[in-house]
């Protein structure tokens, strides 16, 4: 009986433990300059998709006749919204998947709405568009 309960317990934890990882992994927060926090979700590079963005970009420099220079290599870790608002200024890459909206309520709009950013007409202006 007491190794049933051993073993219960044991699985228990396990379980409780492999839980918290996931909530853990499964989002996380960072801070815009003027301390509102943001969701994000977590990155990190996958050699499957990799060269499948890679592929991609390419593809749409050539299929869009554009003028546009790849920089650096495709990465998973961050996307646009991130790097623009986030790793641009300063801020980690690592776990930083920004998106417009988090469980639908508004997310990467708190950068201009009550934060150090405002809208101009004025192109020479211009920091982000």
């Amino acid at each position: 009986m007491k190794t049933n309960d051993y073993i219960f317990r044991y699985l228990f934890f396990t379980l409780f433990l492999i839980l918290i990882a996931i909530a853990a992994n499964s989002q996380g927060t960072i801070q815009t300059p003027m301390g509102q926090t943001v969701m994000v979700d977590p990155g990190g590079d996958d050699s499957y998709w990799v060269p499948i963005c890679e592929a991609d970009a390419a593809q749409w420099i050539i299929d869009n006749n554009s003028d546009a220079q790849r920089i650096g290599a495709a990465t998973t870790n961050y996307n646009c919204h991130s790097y623009a608002w986030n790793v641009s200024e300063g801020g980690s890459s690592i776990n930083a998947w920004l998106k417009q909206t988090y469980n639908g309520q508004p997310n990467l709009s708190k950068y201009w709405t009550n934060d150090a950013y405002t809208s101009t007409s004025n192109v020479g202006d211009y920091e982000k568009i």
